[in-house]
């Protein structure tokens, strides 16, 4: 069994009472969750992964938990309070659209079952560690399957089974239906793209990597672990590959610089100075590098969909919504179409898409789970908790955090069971 806490990234148990609490499933909301996290792959084949939150959220929610509210848990349940308290405001802007309210009612099962997911974990570490496998499992599947689309590319492996019906399905629910797994792009010339099985290339991309993250520290006791942390790793950089995803590329590399530098850090017992001398490296880095990044990157944007100026439309128009928000603290709820954009106004971004639909308090709400999830990571040992909080935190910035991937199952890492944490506190 595995524990992922502590300076080495991956304890063991080291006693009775850690094996029996791991060995502890839980309520039956619990054991209900972990079947429908177990069953996504299945989800996915049939061509109903876009049912995956809501139906987590329903298990999640099937029976009363008695595990403690936690402030991130509450934070996040305030979140989607704001965000539904703001319909209103959004109805009377922009008219009402079943299709809007129910993408509206997707997200909220999101930030609903988030903050059930970080509550259990906290409580119990047997879920918490089944949670994480599982995901590990998916991540591992999810690159076999986009291996497979591109081994007979230009042809198709006819998944999902639902392929034919993605065309009468809701957008959201067709994005997870849709048999093109592999397509033509270009990233500086001519490349291939992969949406694997989540709605899009960069939310597969996001989701393999990490799995990647947490798959390059697990440590287990159990036979045959080892061998799904190797397929979780492979599986990962073959969608991290494929999705051809800067901002996956830009967070991935942030969160692993992050984590392998404090623990060389730790382990080599050099205090802070290594940070100092990074920060000061930076400038100068910026100035031997810079002018070679920023002419790929605009000549990359000039050719590609989803580049700087694409996104930079969604965010004009964005930002121009909000400042005539009537009620600042409160958003719109729904996310209007607009011609002329390649998404919705209020994508590409969480943070902003955030303050649009539910206002400024609810991205302070989220910005202080993010900071509560690292601090407590951080006084745990948990570096790598510490790295999957800054990965996601760095994403967001770019993309949206919402039902069309997996990737806020892994807050869950940046979590320390109570009795784990109670029996810190004792010794110290």
């Amino acid at each position: 069994m595995s524990v992922l806490d502590g300076a080495h990234l991956g304890r063991r148990p080291t006693d009775v009472h850690d094996h029996e609490v791991l060995h502890d499933h839980g309520d039956q909301g619990g054991r209900a969750a972990l079947f429908v996290v177990g069953t996504y792959p299945l989800l996915w084949v049939i061509g109903l992964g876009g049912l995956f939150w809501p139906l987590l959220m329903g298990a999640l929610l099937f029976r009363r938990t008695s595990a403690p509210r936690t402030p991130e848990s509450t934070a996040l349940i305030l979140v989607s309070q704001l965000l539904v308290a703001s319909v209103p405001l959004g109805l009377v802007a922009f008219g009402f659209n079943v299709g809007r309210v129910v993408a509206l009612a997707a997200n909220v099962t999101v930030w609903v079952a988030t903050a059930a997911l970080l509550r259990r974990a906290t409580a119990d570490g047997a879920f918490r560690e089944h949670l994480l496998r599982l995901f590990l499992l998916i991540g591992a599947v999810q690159g076999a399957v986009v291996a497979l689309a591109y081994t007979v590319y230009p042809g198709s492996l006819g998944l999902p089974l639902l392929h034919g019906l993605s065309a009468k399905m809701p957008s959201g629910m067709a994005s997870f239906a849709s048999d093109l797994l592999v397509y033509p792009s270009w990233l500086d010339g001519f490349a291939i793209r992969s949406s694997g099985m989540m709605g899009n290339p960069t939310w597969a991309g996001a989701t393999g990597a990490a799995a990647l993250l947490i798959a390059l520290t697990y440590r287990s006791t159990q036979a045959g672990d080892n061998a799904l942390r190797l397929a979780a790793v492979a599986g990962g950089a073959v969608a991290v590959h494929f999705a051809l995803s800067r901002s996956v590329e830009f967070a991935l590399m942030g969160s692993l610089a992050l984590a392998l530098g404090e623990v060389a850090r730790r382990r080599l017992k050099l205090g802070f100075t290594p940070i100092v001398v990074g920060l000061m490296a930076l400038p100068m880095a910026a100035y031997i590098w810079g002018p070679r990044v920023v002419e790929w990157a605009t000549h990359v944007n000039d050719e590609r969909v989803g580049s700087a100026e694409s996104r930079g439309a969604i965010y004009t128009l964005t930002w121009h919504y909000i400042q005539q928000l009537p009620f600042p603290l409160l958003g719109y709820g729904i996310k209007p179409q607009s011609n002329g954009l390649v998404a919705s106004v209020a994508s590409h971004s969480t943070y902003l898409g955030l303050t649009f639909r539910a206002g400024v308090l609810a991205v302070v709400l989220v910005l202080a789970v993010a900071v509560m999830l690292a601090r407590r990571a951080a006084a745990d040992g948990n570096v790598i908790g510490v790295a999957v909080v800054v990965f996601v935190a760095v994403w967001c910035i770019f993309e949206d955090f919402d039902g069309g991937h997996l990737l806020p199952l892994v807050l869950v890492v940046a979590t320390t069971p109570q009795h784990l944490r109670a029996r810190r506190e004792a010794a110290a």
